[in-house]
């Protein structure tokens, strides 16, 4: 089973995409060996193929999403053949579970409406999105 509740080390991302890259394992087959989930892999994987290992510097910050950009995402989604993770992908959003929850609002009548503040980190983005129901109470 892997590290629940932790963080991986750069050293730990950089050895099981060396599996992958190097030695040819696959991420299922690191994930058997490790414990390191597949999935959490492939991402490493993808990060590291975008931006090598400043992919992996620490976030200190966030990104704020727009409303339209919110509602383009989630029609991209409801419109099908497409997944959250490539989603996320294709839209440059760092964590997929953004978009899980943008879509759980709308499809329940909530506004994705965005607050708090909108950070850089270098070049890269990072949400930090709170939302309010569309409705007053």
């Amino acid at each position: 089973m892997g590290r629940i509740g932790s963080r991986y080390t750069l050293e730990e991302k950089l050895f099981y995409i060396g599996m992958v890259n190097d030695y040819g394992f696959s991420a299922k087959a690191v994930e058997k060996i490790h414990g390191v989930d597949h999935n959490l892999v492939n991402r490493w994987l993808t990060r590291y193929s975008d931006d090598g290992v400043n992919a992996f510097e620490p976030k200190h910050t966030h990104q704020q999403y727009s409303q339209q950009f919110k509602q383009e995402v989630v029609q991209k989604y409801l419109a099908g053949n497409i997944s959250y993770q490539q989603l996320a992908c294709d839209y440059g959003i760092p964590a997929n579970s953004d978009i899980v929850q943008w879509v759980s609002l709308y499809t329940s009548g909530q506004s994705l409406q965005t607050t708090g503040r909108a950070k850089t980190i270098g070049c890269k983005l990072i949400p930090e999105t709170t939302f309010k129901r569309a409705y007053n109470e």
